[in-house]
């Protein structure tokens, strides 16, 4: 998608119109609903993911540290 297609300048560069209406050309598709349950069961299992990967991270930090000091 081009600037130009978005934004619209008169003659002068002065800005005259912008178009908000045009549709992301890069989203995944409509909307996916999901039972709040399964919602957050999802959530909680990504933060899982993530608590361990940071401890993950925060030992190797501690490793490199030691070595240094």
């Amino acid at each position: 998608m081009k600037i130009a297609d978005i934004v619209k300048n008169d003659d002068k560069g002065k800005l005259i119109n912008v178009n908000l209406d045009i549709k992301n050309p890069n989203r995944k598709g409509e909307f996916e609903y999901r039972e709040p349950a399964e919602l957050a069961k999802s959530i909680i299992e990504r933060e899982k993911d993530i608590f361990s990967l940071m401890k993950e991270i925060e030992k190797e930090i501690k490793i490199a540290l030691s070595y240094e000091g």
